[in-house]
């Protein structure tokens, strides 16, 4: 099955593809019909930047990541889901995994209209071989925000 990248809310953000593969097994669930394998940072999918992106309220993203392998150096760092505008005021974040101490955690940034949260991060460190829901909930007027992991 090929992946769907057409945005199905309507707003337009249909994604590109760019040297992403289709991953075709072992799904977190059996209503699982698409994922991407990615590895390094000449992979991934994109969306133009529009303002139904840029979040002006509470709002959560979440995924389900499956690390084959964690980050080999600490430093490193791998985006998930990132809104990056460089402009002031631009409602950017970001959604990633970083590498530290040999243990891959997850990080939320945002700037939001409400302010800014830096660094938000799960203290859950994430397996490798494994699919796990991740989570993080954004209330903008705080600002602050929670992870769910698996649940």
């Amino acid at each position: 099955m090929a992946l769907v990248l057409t945005d199905q809310s309507g707003n337009g953000n249909t994604l590109t593809n760019t040297n992403a593969t289709e991953y075709t097994t072992d799904f977190p669930f059996v209503a699982s019909t698409e994922a991407v394998a990615l590895s390094g940072t000449s992979q991934y999918l994109q969306a133009n930047d529009s303002t139904s992106l840029s979040v002006t309220g509470d709002f959560t993203v979440e995924a389900w990541l499956k690390l084959d392998t964690p980050p080999s150096t600490v430093g490193t760092a791998f985006g998930v889901i990132v809104k990056d505008d460089l402009s002031a005021g631009s409602r950017s974040y970001t959604f990633h995994i970083h590498q530290t101490a040999n243990k891959p955690r997850l990080y939320f940034w945002s700037d939001s209209a409400a302010g800014s949260i830096t660094q938000l991060e799960c203290n859950t460190a994430l397996g490798t071989g494994v699919w796990t829901y991740v989570a993080c909930a954004v209330t903008a007027s705080t600002p602050s925000g929670a992870w769910y992991i698996n649940g």
